[in-house]
């Protein structure tokens, strides 16, 4: 917010790099120590499905339908051209990666990145396990750093595609500015209503997953349902601060990727996934240009 290098990426990428730099250089984080290990099982399994549904739970999918036909539209040719993508760049790269059978669960993740944001990487990654070891964490972090930083570079050229004016939203003023809205509206009831209703969610969605001995994929059964109670509860409760509390949420669990970073470790694959995530992205933008 206050200076220039970072109004020009994102929070999630300096809090991901800065604990990435620290685990590297210093002794500050280690997955040798019992307490380390804690605190990140306890950001990884607890706050981070937790900051997921609070987000979730503001979705408006009821005006998926009536207000938003051509964004689903271009949506969906772009998923189709991110699913292609990585078929493709798993083809040309899965060899120079170098990670062996942690190949193809990068890939996932890099999919799912492209297809439903950061949310859907942790998601997948959870699904995957690829916390449970300092070398996949390190893969993961790197995955991560060179998401963010090509999906900086990818999205200023999307803002040089000709295309018509976007449909006036809430915070275009906001944007116009560069003012940010922190909280609206948000008192400890609304907040109250925002962490039962997401901690509930969250308990049914392990419930289910238990149930279909589906246990790795109770994120992703979170990730279905939580827009849907959202969209029920919203009828009768406010949820305001529920985005503030998820994306600080969000932030940390950032931070806890790039401290399971090893930045020699990463570096090591750094190249081949600049290449993977080039080429899943340019046939992504193609698909889209073409059909979407």
């Amino acid at each position: 917010k206050k200076t220039k290098f970072g109004g020009g990426i994102s929070n999630a990428l300096c809090a991901l790099v800065f604990a990435c730099f620290l685990a590297s250089f210093t002794r500050v984080f280690s997955f040798s120590t019992n307490a380390t290990t804690v605190v990140f099982d306890f950001i990884w399994d607890i706050l981070m499905p937790l900051g997921v549904t609070l987000a979730l739970l503001n979705v408006k999918v009821s005006e998926l339908a009536t207000k938003s036909k051509e964004v689903l539209l271009g949506f969906s040719f772009a998923s189709v051209g991110s699913i292609l993508g990585t078929a493709l760049s798993f083809a040309l790269f899965s060899k120079t990666l170098g990670v062996g059978a942690l190949g193809y669960k990068i890939a996932a993740c890099l999919c799912a990145s492209y297809i439903g944001g950061s949310l859907n990487f942790a998601a997948t990654a959870k699904a995957l396990e690829l916390t449970n070891s300092a070398e996949s964490s390190s893969l993961l972090a790197a995955s991560m750093a060179a998401d963010n930083m090509l999906m900086a570079v990818f999205l200023g050229i999307l803002m040089c595609v000709p295309c018509k004016s976007p449909p006036t939203i809430d915070d275009a003023e906001d944007q116009k500015t560069g003012k940010v809205k922190v909280i609206t509206n948000a008192t400890p009831a609304t907040i109250s209503n925002a962490l039962i209703a997401a901690s509930a969610t969250l308990y049914v969605s392990s419930v289910l997953a238990q149930r279909a001995s589906l246990q790795n994929f109770s994120l992703a059964i979170t990730c279905i349902i939580a827009p849907l109670v959202g969209v029920i509860l919203n009828l009768k409760l406010d949820f305001s601060g529920s985005q503030f509390i998820s994306n600080n949420i969000m932030l940390l669990f950032f931070a806890c990727i790039g401290a399971g970073c090893n930045i020699f470790t990463a570096a090591a694959v750094g190249v081949p996934l600049f290449g993977f995530i080039t080429v899943l992205l340019l046939a992504q933008l193609i698909i889209a240009l073409l059909f979407g």
